[in-house]
Formats: C-alpha cells, structure tokens, sequence
C-alpha cells in the first residue's frame, strides 16, 4: 500500500490515542499525544493495513531503528496490532514502548514471559505485564515476589491471579497490595474472611465491597464499630437483605442513606425509611425503584393530611 493510498482517508483512517483503554495511575500525563501525528500514522500505516486490522507483509522497519517513538508507542498499545509487530516492539530500547506491550490485552504469553524479566528502571515494563488478564499463572507467581511494590500491586489487581498467590500478597508490608487483594473476585473466601479483621479501615471497605465477599464476612463487617466500613457494607452489590434490615436501623444516617439507596433494598425497608428523621435518607428511599408509586402517592398523602 502506497503512502498517498494510505493518507487518502485522511485522519480518521488512524488509530486515535485510546487514553480510555490505559490503566489509570500507570503511564505519566504528557508521554504521549492525544492523537497520532501525521507523520506517526504513516509509520503506522507501514505496520498495519487500513487502521490496525492486518498486518501488510513485513514492516520497512526493524526495532529500535525508527526515529518516530510516539508511532511506536502507538502501535505498542493498540489491542488490533498483530502478534509478530508485538514481539518485535517488545525488543524496543524505549521504555514505554515496551510498556504498551506489556499492557496490551493481544500480546502473546511468550512475550509476556520475556517482559516479565525486564531490570531496573524497567519496573514499569513489569508491572504492565502484571496487569495484564493474558498473563500466564507462573509469570504472576513469580512476579508476586517483585521487590518493587507496584509490580506486586498489580499482580494483587489481576482478576486471573490464583487464590493462592492472592492470599500470600493479602500478607504484603504494603497496604495498598493488601486492598487490591480485598477487591480482588478471585480472592478465596479464607484471604477474605482473614482481611475482614485487618486494622486498616481501607482494607476492610474494600472486603465488604468484593462482589464474591461471602454472607458471613459481610455479616461480620456490618457490627464494626467503624462507620464507613459498615457503609460499604450497605453499598456491597451481593449484600444480603438481612443484613440491609441490620443496617437501616443503623446509628449512622449514612449507613441508612446508602440503605435506602442499595437497588436489592425491599419495600417494607424501604416504607420504614421513609419516615426517617433525616432528609437525605427519606428521599433516597422515596427515589428508590423498588418502592412502588402507589405506597409513595398514600405515604405522601397521608402526611399532607397531618
């Protein structure tokens, strides 16, 4: 494909900067353009054929011998580049570069592998492989063991960690490990059911918040005598309705408010919160789709009466 053929058209063409797609907190604000320069689209286009969907014969370029880094990083996170363009930006001398690799949800598990072993400053690089869901179980065990803490930071994030490896990282120094390890769904219900009694109110939200945190955990984090940790309880998406009864007659206006706001709360709660003495929580529950309009329109009725 010819240059002109490729720039015809025009921008759209090209691949647009995914800023959405990158894990939040991982790359520095500024490393990249908000879109593919001109001149990076058609270092692009020598790669990929019409935006990234097949790639068109070997590149013109070898790694790490292109001056146009922003096109190689661009090509290094977008999830429609080909495996052998992967493999070959993982080599790349710029760091992130092989950081959009490590991060890309295409790239092989044999490149991750090698990833993984990067040095030094290249932490990042490691960490990105760490994020991402293709990476194989072994690489995760082994970079469990990362002295640096945010690589052991996204391995305690990654939804495919094995619950063994999740429950030595919920003993990690750092508490940042330990709370992704609480909102980790892979998390066992003994890491869980041990984190629920941490000393950190942060790592107790998180447990209480887990989708997969067990009834007996969440029923054990609704007495605590902490209130947001009993609020993100009330706020949990599995939180039985027992304990939804528990905390509507909670002392903190909180908790009730998030009661009367939890979208499984049912409607004799919701009736009882009505008459709440605070404004917030009366409203939460009057706004609440599980309260039918006819109980509202006779609540409401039988107030302006008095």
């Amino acid at each position: 494909m010819s240059s002109s053929a490729r720039n015809a058209g025009g921008a759209n063409q090209y691949v647009k900067h995914p800023v959405s797609r990158l894990p939040l907190g991982v790359l520095p604000v500024g490393l990249l353009p908000v879109a593919v320069s001109q001149a990076a689209q058609r270092v692009c286009g020598d790669i990929w054929d019409n935006g990234c969907a097949v790639a068109v014969g070997p590149p013109t370029w070898s790694h790490g011998d292109h001056p146009d880094v922003a096109a190689k990083r661009a090509a290094s996170y977008g999830p429609e580049c080909p495996a052998v363009i992967l493999e070959r930006l993982s080599h790349d001398e710029d760091l992130y570069v092989q950081w959009g690799v490590a991060n890309n949800p295409s790239c092989p598990p044999a490149t991750l592998k090698l990833l993984s072993q990067a040095k030094g400053e290249y932490s990042l690089v490691r960490g990105g492989v760490a994020h991402n869901l293709g990476c194989p179980p072994a690489v995760l065990k082994r970079l469990s063991q990362d002295p640096k803490v945010g690589v052991r930071r996204q391995v305690a994030g990654n939804p495919v960690c094995s619950p063994a490896v999740l429950g030595q990282l919920s003993q990690d120094v750092d508490s940042q490990v330990q709370e992704n390890v609480a909102s980790n769904p892979s998390s066992s219900i003994a890491t869980l059911s041990s984190l629920s009694r941490s000393p950190n109110h942060r790592v107790r939200q998180k447990v209480a918040g887990n989708p997969a945190c067990p009834p007996a955990v969440l029923r054990h984090l609704s007495v605590n005598k902490d209130e947001e940790t009993r609020q993100a309880v009330a706020t949990g998406p599995s939180c039985p309705v027992e304990i939804l009864e528990h905390l509507s007659h909670d002392e903190d206006k909180g908790v009730r408010y998030l009661v009367a706001s939890h979208p499984s709360c049912p409607v004799d709660i919701l009736e009882r919160l009505l008459d709440d003495h605070d404004l917030d929580t009366h409203q939460a529950a009057a706004a609440n789709p599980n309260l039918p309009q006819a109980t509202l329109a006779m609540w409401q009725l039988a107030h302006d009466e008095q």
